[in-house]
C-alpha cells in the first residue's frame, strides 16, 4: 500500500487520517473512515489501515503488534474484514472513484 488514508491501533488506542492528502474528503466520509479503523482495530485487536494502492483500489491491511500476538486472532480478523467490507462496499466503491477522479487525473496531466 503506498498511500495512507486512515490507520488505527488497538493497543495505543490511537488513530491517523491522512487529512494533508485527503483533506478534501467530505466530513461525514472522514468520520465514518476513523470509526470503521478504529471498530475494526478493536475486534481484531490489532492494526488496521486503509488506503489507496498504486492501482488506485481502496487497500486494509491489518497485523499485531510485535509481542501482542497471543490476543491478535487471525482468523477471526479475516472475518470481520470479509464482514467490514461486505458492510461498507459502497462506500469503498465510491473512495475508488473518486480517488481516481481526484488524484490519478491529477497525476496524468
Amino acid at each position: 500500500m503506498s498511500r495512507i488514508l486512515v490507520a488505527a491501533s488497538y493497543h495505543t488506542e490511537s488513530y491517523y487520517f491522512n487529512n494533508e492528502n485527503y483533506g478534501s474528503l467530505p466530513p461525514l466520509v472522514v468520520k465514518s473512515l476513523k470509526e470503521i479503523a478504529i471498530t475494526f482495530s478493536a475486534k481484531i485487536r490489532g492494526e488496521v489501515i486503509i488506503g489507496f494502492s498504486d492501482e488506485g483500489d481502496v487497500s486494509i491491511t491489518f497485523r499485531a503488534l510485535p509481542g501482542e500476538d497471543l490476543n491478535f486472532d487471525e482468523i477471526g480478523a479475516k472475518y470481520h474484514l470479509g464482514k467490514m467490507i461486505e458492510t461498507n462496499t459502497e462506500l469503498f466503491g465510491a473512495l475508488k472513484v473518486w480517488y481516481a477522479t481526484v488524484y490519478q487525473l491529477e497525476e496524468n496531466i
